[in-house]
């Protein structure tokens, strides 16, 4: 939008190290910034610069609909060229679900995906690519979930009332935390936790609960032929999110032995409360 400069050097050429031979200043809007594919869009700030240091104050920006506001610098380190971007976002649920991959088996439901807060800070050397993984970068941030509300249409899987606070680190990924929300209606708790498996590092959403026939009957195909309830265990797996690591498919995995449900259907469909049958979606 605006620049102003000035630029500074004896007529011998001789630079004092303290003394910048170029000094601007400026403010830009609907600026774009792209991280390995994570654009932040409709940028507005006012900047700094000199021969080697540029400092930027956010005054605000769009990250997948949220909106951000916070600072980007670049500074010296053992005499490496770093960025630094901060600051903190707070918008829709679903710009998290873009970030973590999550929208490709969750969608808002009822148009309304619930809000999030989150501080962040991402350190990175400087480059003409730039990575949010990269195996020289720090990605930290800390974010409050509220009011979640979403849905998989497949399965017909309801996640409403989702609370949680959710703290990572790109160097060892998610810390363990907990979720609280409710699964078509019956209220659970997710554990969140960092696993592994075949030699490769995921995170993890798990829970076990008993669900009654309401509330599964659902993604099982059929409502009134069911009856009972039983103990089901949820798992939602996604990447580790871990720099330098492969980023894997979401993936959603419900299983049970069915028992205490009753299926009155013909045969070889129906079942009664007392027999076991694996289900495994």
């Amino acid at each position: 939008k605006q620049v102003s400069f000035i630029f500074r050097t004896p007529i011998n050429n001789k630079l004092n190290n303290s003394n910048p031979s170029f000094i601007s200043k400026g403010s830009l809007e609907e600026a774009c910034l792209n991280l390995n594919g994570t654009e932040i869009n409709d940028i507005r700030l006012d900047f700094k610069l000199n021969n080697s240091l540029f400092t930027g104050d956010i005054k605000e920006a769009d990250l997948f609909g949220s909106s951000l506001e916070g600072t980007i610098k670049t500074l010296k380190r053992n005499n490496k060229s770093i960025i630094e971007v901060k600051g903190d976002s707070e918008g829709p649920l679903t710009s998290l679900l873009q970030l973590s991959n999550l929208d490709e088996i969750f969608t808002a439901k009822n148009k309304s995906s619930g809000k999030h807060n989150t501080n962040f800070n991402f350190i990175s050397p400087l480059s003409s690519s730039i990575k949010l993984l990269g195996e020289q970068s720090n990605l930290k941030f800390s974010t409050k979930i509220k009011d979640g509300n979403l849905t998989n249409k497949d399965i017909n899987l309801n996640l409403t009332d989702f609370y949680s606070s959710i703290e990572y680190d790109s160097i060892t990924g998610v810390k363990d935390s907990s979720a609280s929300l409710r699964i078509n209606q019956v209220p659970v708790q997710f554990d969140i936790q960092k696993k592994e498996a075949g030699g490769e590092l995921f995170t993890s959403l798990t829970t076990k609960n008993i669900f009654p026939a309401r509330s599964i009957s659902t993604f099982l195909g059929f409502k009134k032929e069911i009856s009972g309830s039983s103990l089901f265990n949820i798992e939602i797996s996604l990447a580790s999110f871990i720099r330098d690591k492969s980023i894997t498919e979401p993936e959603i995995k419900i299983f049970s032995d069915l028992q205490g449900l009753s299926i009155d259907l013909p045969e070889p469909l129906n079942k009664n409360k007392e027999s076991k049958i694996n289900f495994d979606l």
